[in-house]
């Protein structure tokens, strides 16, 4: 592989501890030990190659620790350059859940296996070391802890009409869960110098057990410092029958987070969208961008927002937001968020 030169612009906006991608011509085998270095500093940058087969492209990643409006920069991208040793994302996959570390430090758990309604993340470790999101009920009885809700687990997607089926609130009846969203299988499960990776294909399972939806999930968690976390979560859903009609409920949430009951809005939390709307009372079933809730953990306050990828249906979202701590991106349920039962 011949050396490349790689320039990078950041136009009319500033970004810190951003990931950023370039396409490359060349076959992941030839990418093997590659690294940038900053044609100004001289450092060696850790990047990442991703190889996605069904597009025929090949994606060179690496992470910037600042770039300020109109500033410009320039990297070579050279092989068998030794990279600095920092930490990296790992995942180490057991038998119902992988294990997520950034830099040595445990992250989440992504959990799949079958004594589960649904895959999800659990917990979510803020920048103090606790989870910013609610154990119960992966974890029960822990003192002080609400126990509303069982099927809001930490960090997860679920629809509450699916051909008139419920796969929002799908926790087992009598010992048997009804209508699971089950993982089949992983497209890939890896870790890198920029980011972990996870591709899992799940189905989505009615009553009768018929095979309603198959859902396909991607997961990046970037290796940033333990100040910050930044997650990646796409769904795209396809039929596997003639045809699937997602209801317009509130109850649902294509990403949905359960927060620490200390966060929550009605015990002391704070809830803010992108057009400054603060409260359940403001931001309920209303439109933005992002949403953010915030609130003590331990007597440290932190937060936890979710952005809107403005390639979404109906960007921006409605947002399916309470003081009891549930906060999920819905953009269908508008009969209940615009009052007009004509949608």
């Amino acid at each position: 592989m011949k050396s490349k030169i790689v320039r990078l612009k950041a136009g009319q906006h500033s970004y810190v501890f951003c990931p950023v991608w370039v396409k490359l011509d060349e076959d992941v085998t030839e990418l093997q030990n590659v690294a940038l270095v900053d044609q100004d500093t001289g450092k060696v940058i850790p990047c990442q190659v991703e190889q996605i087969p069904e597009a025929k492209e090949t994606k060179l990643w690496w992470m910037i620790d600042s770039l300020t409006q109109g500033q410009e920069k320039s990297y070579e991208l050279v092989k068998n350059k030794q990279v600095p040793a920092i930490g990296k994302v790992d995942l180490n996959q057991g038998d119902d859940r992988i294990e997520i570390k950034i830099g040595a430090e445990f992250f989440t758990n992504y959990y799949f296996g079958p004594k589960y309604p649904k895959p999800f993340l659990h917990p979510l470790i803020g920048p103090y070391g606790k989870s910013v999101t609610r154990d119960y009920p992966i974890i029960p009885d822990i003192a002080g802890e609400t126990t509303d809700h069982p099927h809001h687990r930490s960090v997860w997607t679920g629809w509450g009409e699916v051909n008139g089926e419920d796969f929002w609130c799908n926790e087992p009846e009598g010992g048997v869960i009804q209508r699971p969203i089950r993982h089949k299988q992983f497209l890939t499960c890896s870790g890198g110098m920029v980011f972990g990776h996870i591709i899992s294909i799940n189905e989505w399972i009615g009553s009768t057990g018929e095979k309603i939806v198959e859902e396909r999930r991607e997961v990046r968690i970037y290796n940033l410092p333990s100040s910050i976390r930044v997650v990646d979560w796409e769904t795209n859903l396809r039929s596997l029958g003639e045809k699937v009609l997602l209801g317009d409920t509130k109850e649902g949430g294509f990403l949905s987070i359960r927060v620490a009951t200390t966060m929550d809005g009605d015990k002391g939390g704070r809830i803010e969208n992108s057009y400054g709307a603060v409260s359940e009372a403001e931001t309920w079933g209303k439109r933005a961008h992002w949403c953010d809730y915030s609130g003590p953990v331990d007597d440290k306050i932190v937060g936890i927002a979710i952005f809107d990828n403005p390639e979404n249906f109906r960007y921006p979202t409605y947002w399916h937001v309470r003081d009891y701590g549930l906060f999920a991106a819905n953009p269908l349920g508008l009969s209940h968020f615009e009052k007009d039962k004509s949608y």
